[in-house]
């Protein structure tokens, strides 16, 4: 059943919508009664606009084409938290298997560029490489590729990140060639039951994969998954330089409830509900309940795995 997002959720965000809103000169564009899709209300959008979303279901894929807009559902006016339960995008119905993520971020933007009140689901990721022998197929939900991004008071339910070769990131995949220039603000989200999958390689951060500057806090991940044939990291979040040079990230105030990494293969590997790559990182008050490994002779934490930069823990 879809937790309602509770009173966690940071009141100050809400103020902050409403004065660039209320004391700036920059438009407000209402969907669908200026415009029928999300997708066009971003096309008529210049920088420091609003795409103020009603409630309904929105069958289409959004990308925000380096504009530094808010996209928001009524939750950003009035603080409803239904509005989040019933203003949703919906990947599902996206035929392209390599580009069928809901969410882009890929134009450089960085973190003005805002996604607030919304349920993300369906997505099923899009084309990040590959080999001759299959894809890698990352960001089912959410894909943030040498940009940046504020992602706020969202609910990213119920997307994958399928392919041959490696993948990741279920719910959401940030990375860039130059990771320490971009920075991924996600805060009182929940990622609910997102998944990424590899049918010969590994698969990492079912809920979240970033390799990006990021600051994660007060958000909710139950019952994400990462399954592969060889190796099965951060069931719910890889992060902090999981694939690249060591990055700034902020883990607090967290809820890991659930979560899950499967390897199908005996001598194959699992690695924890949470993963990161150095102990420099920042990890505070964070709970982890009944998350798993399965199915590998070679598992390590369930909850929480920490590589040093030379070694591992």
């Amino acid at each position: 059943m879809l937790n309602k997002p509770t009173g966690c959720l940071m009141k100050n965000s809400i103020l902050c919508v409403l004065l660039w809103i209320g004391l700036t000169s920059a438009a407000i564009i209402n969907v669908p009664t200026d415009q029928a899709t999300i997708q066009e209300g971003i096309n008529a959008a210049v920088s420091g606009d609003t795409v103020l979303v009603a409630n309904g279901t929105y069958y289409e894929s959004i990308n925000y084409q380096g504009k530094a807009i808010t996209v928001a559902s009524h939750y950003a006016v009035d603080g409803d938290t239904l509005h989040i339960l019933n203003t949703t995008i919906d990947g599902s119905q996206l035929t392209d298997e390599d580009r069928s993520s809901v969410v882009y971020f890929e134009s450089g933007e960085d973190t003005t560029s805002v996604l607030m009140g919304l349920t993300i689901t369906g997505g099923k990721g899009s084309k990040t490489g590959g080999t001759v022998f299959g894809k890698k197929i990352n960001g089912g939900g959410i894909l943030c590729k040498n940009s940046s991004a504020r992602i706020v008071h969202n609910i990213i339910r119920n997307n994958s990140a399928i392919g041959k070769q490696e993948s990741g990131g279920g719910g959401l995949y940030a990375s860039a060639a130059k990771p320490s220039e971009h920075f991924l603000i996600l805060e009182h989200n929940q990622f609910l039951r997102n998944g990424a999958e590899s049918a010969q390689n590994d698969a990492a951060g079912g809920g979240v994969w970033t390799d990006i500057n990021s600051r994660v806090l007060h958000n909710t991940f139950i019952e994400n998954s990462s399954m592969s044939e060889t190796g099965s990291y951060g069931a719910a979040v890889a992060g902090g330089g999981y694939a690249n040079e060591q990055c700034l990230f902020s883990f607090c105030h967290n809820r890991i409830e659930g979560n899950a990494c499967t390897t199908n293969r005996q001598d194959g590997i699992s690695f924890g509900a949470v993963i990161t790559m150095f102990d420099s990182n920042v990890f505070q008050e964070n709970v982890f309940l009944a998350n798993k490994n399965l199915g590998s002779s070679y598992a390590r934490a369930a909850a929480l795995t920490v590589f040093k930069a030379d070694s591992s823990t």
